[in-house]
């Protein structure tokens, strides 16, 4: 069995199909969006055998502002994901090897940490991971009156919220938006991802 590291798109691209099985609950059409876009400068270790793909980790790059070590200035960071084994070959320890690898990997790049969101904690605690926090979700109820303006306006409705009117943020105006956002940000928290206009403009 071979680790290595994919570094083009079009083998890149040789990982779908064990995403697609690993993850059925996502939409082709997010697939379509992770493989065109995530995989332009992502990295992704497998360990495969005659050039069949067996496992695979995704590390996905984010730069992100840490102002009480590095004020003003972006460090790089990696989020995993696609962590997965082909089914009939799992519980063979080829996880184990392919997120130690790449674990070393971003230790010897100087990576200061690395983030994931756990399928089941257990299978992430023996490599030092820990929950930062919970995820709070919330229902809005949206209000008829609202909804129907919205259709008539194609999408361009204004937003009501506590008596106070908002427009809604155009794809033109992505680079306002990221302004806007890394203002927030940088005033509420000393830790966060960055977001730039084609961040924006991918969304």
């Amino acid at each position: 069995m071979l680790i290595r590291k994919l570094k083009e798109k079009e083998e890149k691209n040789k990982t779908r199909k064990l995403w697609e099985h690993a993850f059925p609950e996502d939409s082709r059409k997010f697939v379509d969006y992770y493989y065109k876009e995530k995989c332009r400068d992502n990295c992704i270790w497998v360990l495969e055998e005659r050039q069949e793909i067996y496992s695979m980790v995704h590390l996905n790059p984010y730069l992100f502002q840490i102002t009480p070590f590095v004020k003003d200035k972006e460090t790089r960071i990696y989020y995993i994901v696609g962590v997965s084994t082909k089914e009939e070959y799992r519980k063979r320890g080829y996880m184990d090897r392919l997120l130690q690898k790449a674990l070393n990997s971003m230790k010897e790049e100087g990576i200061p940490f690395t983030f994931l969101m756990p399928a089941r904690e257990e299978i992430y605690l023996p490599y030092d991971f820990r929950y930062i926090y919970d995820k709070e979700e919330y229902t809005c109820l949206v209000m008829p009156t609202f909804q129907s303006l919205k259709n008539e306006m194609n999408g361009m409705a204004l937003n009501v919220y506590q008596g106070e009117e908002y427009e809604l943020a155009d794809i033109n105006k992505a680079g306002e938006l990221a302004d806007f956002a890394a203002e927030i940000l940088k005033q509420r928290y000393t830790m966060y991802a960055s977001r730039n206009e084609d961040y924006y403009k991918r969304w």
